[in-house]
């Protein structure tokens, strides 16, 4: 965790460069790529809220169910990165996930695509029957830079 805490606080000196939403977008996407850098180096689902909570200063308490009653539509960065990390912190599975954030009603693809990539990350899996189906919606174009990323980075 040392090596992701030196590199936060190397960019902490950038962040006045930014200005509004720019500026919520730059750490919110430095939330998500520690999620993911924790996920693949073995911290818990603990560890890796403790990190984003003291770290960013979000409010990870809330449960999916929690959230649902209330959110609504947003593609407002800081009302779909929190809750997408929630998606993945309320989920037992990969597939959970993507579930959460699509039950949601918000933002689906953005969160399902953050929320999914800390789930892949975490849980190093997803079933093969949910991806067969959704390679067969896919153009072989598409497929083929799936597999040569998968590939590349060491993902199949």
């Amino acid at each position: 965790m040392s090596k992701l805490i030196k590199f936060s606080r190397i960019l902490c000196p950038t962040f006045p460069l930014f200005s509004g939403w720019n500026w919520h977008a730059y750490i919110l996407s430095l939330a998500t790529a520690a999620c993911i850098w924790l996920a693949r180096h073995d911290k818990t689902k603990d560890e890796i809220k403790q990190y984003i909570e003291t770290t960013f200063g979000y409010d990870l308490s809330r449960t999916v169910d929690s959230i649902k009653p209330t959110y609504k539509f947003s593609s407002w960065c800081m009302t779909s990165v929190p809750e997408s990390i929630i998606c993945f912190l309320d989920s037992n599975s990969y597939e959970e996930t993507i579930r959460n954030a699509v039950y949601l009603n918000g933002d689906t693809d953005t969160m399902a695509a953050i929320g999914g990539s800390i789930a892949l990350a975490y849980y190093k899996d997803i079933d093969d029957t949910l991806v067969k189906e959704c390679m067969k919606k896919l153009p072989k174009e598409m497929i083929d830079i799936i597999v040569d990323f998968d590939t590349k980075f060491n993902m199949i």
